[in-house]
């Protein structure tokens, strides 16, 4: 019954979505991927303190899934379910993937970017790639070998931290220190593809962004609104190696950094959201919006995790765990006049549902040639 009830839900969207079709263009799609987002995090999914308005504004304009649950609780499992709609066995990649180890998305594997691109489709990314073991590794695929035109990415964390990273790719070459913020870079770089794009045809848009995994660093002025969460006036971010985090002399200083992160997030998604508005691609354009897993609560096991204050909403378990706070989390879908606005579904659906219904909605042929689980 849980199957036909999912089944029919993501049918109903795709129904209401064909009446539109032969009026416009094909539609664009824009997928927005946030990292160890918690099921309570945002403001929409009833956390008191932080303030998310462009992501709550999200919600109001689209629907908000309530039992969306991600392939895994780690990293890159999950992201590897979202782009082929397929389980982290079939992809091979079962947890997250350290630099230099030999794991990667293969070639034999359809993603979401390489279908859309088939079909006439420009295909961009921007922010987190975490499907290989290295940006800079000729020997693994890299993300031109799963459809995207245009890349710039970094591995699987920012370094030193998400200030003034150092580790981002430009299409397999190295950025060097960036000036700034990544989420902002990310976004910058998204914006610069969509006008530098061929107007004439759809694009595809991946945007997973580094917020908020560790190590978090965001503008002062976000600092402010959580100053009374935080036991230190000027906190300073700790420092992220390739060897990992010297935590020496670290005092837990309260939740307002991991507030602070997680509205600095949305921030730079309402830049790419206040983009499409201006540009006039909102009606035409799907958004998705999840997280790839659960978060880092104060329950810490690794040095890179200290000061992380993520919310499950009360749910048991977190990142890296089975238990419901590992998997449930947050998304929601927009795609003006044809998902009704201010929708709430309770439904369980999965991650690697979003590759068949992407397809369904643009009505492409899904893959036969392979299973698919979504």
């Amino acid at each position: 019954m849980r199957i036909f009830k999912r089944s029919f839900l993501f049918l109903f969207i795709a129904l209401i979505c064909t009446q539109s079709f032969a009026q416009t263009k094909q539609p664009n799609v824009v997928f927005i991927l946030i990292d160890d987002l918690g099921y309570g995090d945002l403001a929409t999914y009833g956390n008191r303190i932080i303030k998310t308005p462009n992501i709550d504004k999200l919600a109001k304009q689209g629907m908000k899934f309530t039992q969306f649950y991600s392939a895994s609780p780690l990293c890159s499992p999950s992201r590897a379910a979202f782009l082929t709609g397929r389980t982290p066995f079939r992809t091979g990649i079962k947890s997250w993937i350290p630099e230099g180890q030999g794991i990667y998305l293969h070639k034999e594997e359809k993603t979401l970017a390489n279908i859309l691109k088939d079909n006439g489709y420009q295909t961009f990314i921007a922010g987190k790639w975490h499907l290989n073991a290295g940006l800079n590794l000729t020997e693994y695929t890299q993300p031109t070998d799963a459809g995207f035109d245009k890349w710039m990415a970094l591995h699987a964390f920012p370094i030193p931290n998400s200030r003034n990273t150092t580790n981002f790719f430009d299409n397999g070459k190295p950025i060097g220190e960036i000036k700034g913020f990544a989420g902002d870079y990310a976004v910058n770089k998204a914006i610069e593809y969509l006008d530098e794009r061929d107007k004439s045809k759809p694009f595809f848009l991946f945007l997973p962004l580094v917020e908020v995994h560790s190590v978090l660093a965001s503008p002062d002025k976000f600092l402010k609104q959580y100053i009374k969460y935080s036991n230190q006036s000027n906190p300073q971010p700790l420092v992220n190696t390739k060897e990992g985090v010297d935590p020496t002399g670290f005092i837990a200083r309260g939740p307002g950094e991991y507030y602070v992160g997680v509205s600095y997030m949305d921030y730079v998604v309402g830049r790419l959201l206040n983009y499409l508005k201006k540009m006039g691609l909102d009606d035409n354009t799907i958004v998705f919006f999840p997280s790839d897993n659960g978060p880092v609560t104060d329950q810490w096991q690794n040095s890179y995790e200290l000061g992380l204050y993520g919310s499950t909403g009360g749910l048991r378990g977190r990142k890296a765990d089975l238990y419901e706070g590992g998997i449930r989390v947050p998304a929601i879908i927009r795609y003006p006049n044809n998902v009704k606005a201010g929708t709430v579904s309770d439904i369980p659906l999965h991650g690697y549902d979003l590759l068949p219904t992407v397809l369904s909605l643009l009505n492409i042929p899904i893959p036969d040639d392979r299973i698919i689980d979504g």
